[in-house]
């Protein structure tokens, strides 16, 4: 029966998770909220709201938003954010612009109503937005929803008036429902244009499918509409079919997705990620194809930037990966040095960001970041561009030593810029060793060794010993060696590695040096027979028996070995004797 006079007209309701209110019943005189009862057997009515001449509402359960519009053209909207933290919070009252820019033959604007279908409530990066469809002005309008206050944030043409919207990872789809392509919005781009150019939609076939289908840069997903029967009915051809006839009726659209693709289809768009075929009865999910995006965008700093901003697990391919794919293409094309410092420093910035939030100084770093890169979800480490980036092109040799040197040299100004210089792996500076003598830079490495350009490690004093020993075995005439056998010698110093400082010493046969060494460390990792014999080298009886009589008096347990080293002592010394009777006939 239609409702009486005194009774306002139900416009809806909804369910909502609040600790005062379970249900909400929209009306034309406003909110009528209800408790529901713990017998589940009735409603208690809670509170109301009263407003005048509600024409429709708008609810949204990710953003737990309902809009209400008022007035004769729909224009007036006023706002309640319900959330169980918060419960039911008002927003100020907001109009929205329904003119239009042209104007008939009278000279008199056309002023169209505003419909639900044009508003849709969406979440960016945590940020509340009510997103105005204009279709009259083929423009997409964001307002930005505070507590105390509704901002019209930004504006996007978008050159069509038959629009529907997505929200996938915080990017704002807007799909062209006449000519299939999908415009690419992110408000963190601070730009009326879309951030990369429209790009075709391409359906791929579900895993219950026959085949799969390709990626492309905007995809949809199709899921067998039985599997949202709790949200989305068909009612247009009757929805009554069992689900294995749903689903036998979903596979043969799928075997010609071609077909299907290329069909108008009668679609019905949700501020989220679905899609609903209102025909066919199927929703597809929305994902997107980062790879296509990072390929399709010219400008490759907006691109480093926009991927550190994407969610891990919200796509195929992590951001993280085509961070360090893009890197490696601009040092492969020899972009600018300058471009390239710029990017290295952005990674720089979101890595000590990422990496000191533990440190109240740190935290308003990370505030910093916020506002100048947006949303940081991913930090690329120090040891994976040293990996991934560098030593992958190192390897494949598909850029020219002397480029990737001045690349690995701007990179090293931003990591020392930013205090990173700590967390850079050894195996980065053992890798521009070898791309400076790879290209006969040797008076430049002496250089930075001198000035202590590296960070002292392990791995690298061994490099620059294994460098000496190659470079006196090989190349004796480099007169770069000798001072390398000290590089490593100092820097093995520095570690307190006292063991290797001995053993460099035997081994460019400083005994003396070495015993000193040995003595003032105590060192216990070189036995006395290694420095014996590294004496009888010598062939000196003086420096022998020097040796022996040290490593008698000092070294614990000599007396193990004494017998077999005792008898060169004889020797020598009947040797030394006889050369020198000769010596004075």
């Amino acid at each position: 029966p239609p409702p009486s006079p005194t009774s306002p007209f139900l416009l809806g309701f909804f369910w909502v998770v609040t600790e005062k209110v379970d249900l909400v019943l929209v009306t034309q005189s406003g909110l009528e909220m209800y408790k529901l009862l713990d017998s589940r057997k009735g409603l208690q009515l809670k509170e109301v709201k009263k407003h005048t001449s509600i024409k429709w509402y708008k609810y949204s359960t990710s953003t737990k938003l309902l809009i209400l519009a008022t007035g004769n053209r729909c224009n007036h909207l006023l706002g309640y954010q319900i959330t169980p933290q918060m419960g039911v919070v008002k927003l100020p009252k907001f109009d929205i612009a329904t003119h239009s820019d042209t104007h008939d033959a009278e000279g008199k604007s056309e002023a169209p109503c505003l419909r639900p279908d044009d508003i849709f409530p969406v979440v960016l990066y945590r940020k509340l937005f009510c997103c105005h469809l204009d279709g009259l002005n083929q423009r997409v309008v964001l307002y930005r929803l505070y507590k105390d206050a509704i901002r019209r944030h930004m504006s996007y043409p978008t050159y069509s008036s038959s629009m529907g919207v997505s929200v996938v990872d915080d990017l704002l789809l807007v799909h062209h429902t006449e000519s299939m392509i999908v415009m690419v919005f992110d408000i963190m781009n601070n730009s009326s244009q879309p951030f990369v150019s429209p790009l075709p939609v391409r359906f791929e076939q579900p895993s219950w499918s026959a085949s799969a289908g390709t990626s492309s840069p905007t995809r949809r997903r199709a899921s067998s509409a039985s599997e949202f029967s709790a949200g989305f009915e068909r009612r247009r051809s009757g929805f009554a079919a069992s689900d294995q006839t749903q689903k036998d009726e979903s596979n043969s659209i799928l075997s010609d997705i071609g077909a299907y693709s290329s069909t108008k289809r009668n679609f019905h768009y949700f501020a989220g990620c679905f899609v609903l075929d209102v025909d066919v009865g199927m929703v597809w999910f929305v994902d997107l194809d980062l790879d296509a995006i990072a390929v399709s965008c010219p400008n490759t700093l907006h691109t480093v930037s926009f991927l550190h901003r994407r969610e891990p697990g919200k796509h195929k391919r992590n951001p993280k990966e085509l961070v360090l794919s893009t890197i490696k293409t601009m040092i492969q094309e020899r972009e600018s040095l300058p471009l390239l410092k710029q990017v290295f420093d952005m990674i720089c910035f979101v890595s000590a960001s990422h990496g000191d939030r533990d440190r109240a100084a740190e935290v308003m770093a990370v505030k910093s970041s916020t506002q100048r890169h947006g949303t940081i979800r991913i930090a690329v480490d120090m040891r994976e561009m040293c990996t991934d980036v560098f030593h992958d092109l190192e390897e494949s040799q598909c850029v020219e030593p002397d480029f990737l040197l001045q690349a690995m040299e701007t990179f090293y100004l931003s990591v020392d810029q930013h205090k990173l210089r700590p967390r850079i792996p050894p195996a980065f500076d053992c890798l521009m060793v070898d791309v400076l003598t790879s290209i006969n830079k040797t008076t430049l490495l002496t250089h930075y060794l001198s000035v202590q350009f590296f960070k002292d490690s392990e791995l690298l004093a061994q490099k620059l010993q294994d460098l000496a020993q190659a470079g006196a075995a090989e190349h004796e005439e480099c007169p770069g060696d000798g001072r390398f056998y000290q590089f490593a010698f100092d820097m093995y110093f520095r570690l307190k590695m006292y063991d290797e400082c001995c053993a460099m010493l035997l081994v460019q046969g400083r005994i003396f040096d070495a015993l000193k060494m040995l003595k003032e460390y105590h060192l216990n990792s070189i036995s006395p027979a290694q420095i014996l014999d590294k004496a009888l080298t010598k062939n000196d009886f003086t420096v022998f028996a020097s040796v022996y009589r040290f490593c008698n008096e000092f070294v614990p347990g000599f007396d193990t070995i004494a017998e077999k080293y005792s008898g060169y002592i004889h020797e020598m010394s009947q040797q030394t004797y006889s050369d020198a009777e000769a010596s004075s006939f």
